[in-house]
């Protein structure tokens, strides 16, 4: 009995200590719960402590900055440039920044622009013309203009309920155009001078890429203004400053580089302001629509183009801007020393639209007349590996009236046997 006694009173301490135990955990348990809530509630107080302290231009930022990333309508649907652009301004004067959204579309006719302000504690936004913008210094005024081929401008002025639409104008370049239109010449002047008052009393805001590093510079806390557009946009392709020094190119590298880039520029950038191409991705068609544009401009002397020749008993519609025949084999090698790639079945030279060749020449008939042209600046030419970087801007002139402008990148490969020592390989460009 003794024993069993012994085994009941062991059993029960062990009970007890059990009990003991358990009770202990449920209260650490319990305590913890209390500290954690305590923890909680005071997190949550010291947030809206945070909130409640944010001044109107902190909220106005935040809530930009979420549009940016999440609103579906200021999302780019082009696969070269997937992120929007943006500027960031005091337009009303008020000290709470407005924005600006370029959008870029996989075409033309989808990209727009949306203007964005800051009411009663939310972030509105309207859509605008998709093409420049300028904000008057002094008052609470800004326009948005596109060019295509006709000038068309909406003028605003930011009030306390939102944008007011104070003037719609446009004009028509050509005087033909006009009179084939059937417009007012005198309403069409009107307009154009108009435009030109607006346009010269207001500066451009810069535009930025919207990628992390431009997030976290320009929207976070109260934000900060992205500047006035100088022309020279390099922030739109995230560069760092080179660390290689600056390669000195001779004027006539440059104007045969110049002229390498105008086809690409010509063919993409009407259709995609914002482009991104390599040469390695060319077909045989693509030289010979390259070959095809150079033959077909308005200036001769293109050095691109062999030396041309008059071949007996042919005439020209303008003898002045017509060159002759040149060699089309020739002509063929220096684009692909210009492109770098290598043509696979030359002879179909002769099928493709828009050229002329018989008996291994190519005429080289010049429109009588100036088509689009471009102009590029060089602004930043330095070495990144073997190869040659260059940035600057573009400008794209029609019937000699600037039809727009943009920043542009171009990549080229050396290569002794180039007419100017180099090949391109990549070019890209925004507007």
């Amino acid at each position: 009995m003794r024993d069993m006694g012994s085994m009941w009173k062991k059993a029960g301490i062990a009970a007890i200590s059990a009990a003991v135990v358990v009770a202990s955990g449920t209260a650490v348990f319990l305590i913890k719960t209390a500290e954690d809530s305590e923890s909680y509630r005071q997190a949550a107080s010291q947030k809206e402590e945070r909130e409640a302290t944010k001044t109107e231009g902190e909220k106005a930022i935040e809530l930009y900055r979420q549009l940016l990333l999440k609103d579906p309508e200021l999302q780019s649907t082009s696969a070269d440039h997937p992120k929007p652009r943006f500027a960031l301004a005091d337009v009303d004067k008020d000290g709470i920044l407005e924005m600006f959204v370029h959008v870029t579309g996989d075409s033309n006719g989808t990209t727009c622009k949306f203007f964005v302000y800051y009411r009663d504690g939310e972030a509105k936004k309207i859509q605008i013309e998709k093409g420049g913008v300028g904000i008057h210094p002094e008052k609470p005024e800004f326009y948005a203009a596109y060019a295509h081929m006709a000038i068309t401008m909406e003028y605003y002025r930011l009030e306390e309920d939102g944008p007011v639409l104070l003037e719609t104008l446009g004009y028509e370049h050509d005087e033909e155009t006009v009179e084939r239109l059937g417009l007012d010449p005198e309403e069409n002047e009107k307009d154009r001078q108009r435009v030109e008052e607006l346009e010269a009393a207001c500066v451009s805001p810069r535009m930025v890429s919207a990628s992390e590093a431009n997030l976290e510079e320009f929207l976070s806390g109260e934000g900060k203004e992205t500047g006035v557009d100088d022309g020279i946009w390099f922030d739109t392709y995230e560069r760092e400053a080179p660390s290689s020094p600056q390669v000195p190119l001779t004027q006539e590298q440059k104007t045969l580089m110049s002229e390498a880039m105008e086809p690409v520029f010509a063919r993409l950038g009407p259709k995609e302001p914002d482009f991104d191409m390599e040469t390695a991705d060319y077909t045989d068609e693509d030289i010979f629509s390259n070959l095809a544009y150079f033959a077909r401009q308005w200036r001769s002397g293109l050095a691109l183009l062999p030396e041309a020749g008059e071949r007996e008993g042919r005439e020209y519609e303008n003898p002045e801007l017509a060159a002759g025949w040149i060699d089309g084999k020739e002509a063929l090698r220096r684009m692909e020393q210009a492109y770098g790639v290598k043509v696979k079945n030359p002879s179909a030279l002769n099928q493709f639209e828009g050229i002329y060749a018989e008996d291994g020449e190519m005429e080289v008939d010049y429109l009588d007349g100036p088509p689009r042209e471009f102009e590029f600046g060089f602004e930043d030419c330095h070495m990144e590996g073997e190869n040659l970087v260059i940035q600057g801007t573009y400008t794209i002139i029609r019937d000699w009236v600037m039809e727009g402008m943009g920043t542009m990148k171009a990549v080229f490969a050396p290569k002794e046997d180039s007419l100017f020592g180099y090949s391109l390989v990549s070019a890209s460009a925004n507007r």
